[in-house]
């Protein structure tokens, strides 16, 4: 990702973008729960980028072979990862 980072100032923009990812980790969670204080909001750090440009290098299936690696004794094959959450844990208060 190429662009320009600066801190979110504006509480508006803050909230809104607090809301957002308490809502990507758990939907409609944000509605659910209280926005920080102003404690909390001071020692909460928010950056907003502005996406001149990005890419990524995506693949799917097994790599693509030249000539030369099939002769190697090495190991080639995808290494599946994956990232899931586990179950919510109670806060024990």
């Amino acid at each position: 990702m190429l662009g320009t980072p600066r801190a979110a100032t504006d509480a508006e923009e803050r909230q809104l973008a607090l809301r957002a990812l308490i809502d990507h980790v758990v939907a409609g969670r944000s509605a659910q729960v209280r926005m920080p204080n102003r404690k909390e909001d001071a020692a909460t750090a928010v950056v907003a980028l502005s996406l001149g440009e990005a890419s990524a290098k995506v693949s799917t299936g097994p790599p693509t072979h030249e000539p030369a690696d099939l002769a190697m004794e090495v190991w080639a094959g995808v290494v599946p990862l994956a990232l899931t959450a586990g179950p919510p844990q109670p806060d024990p208060l």
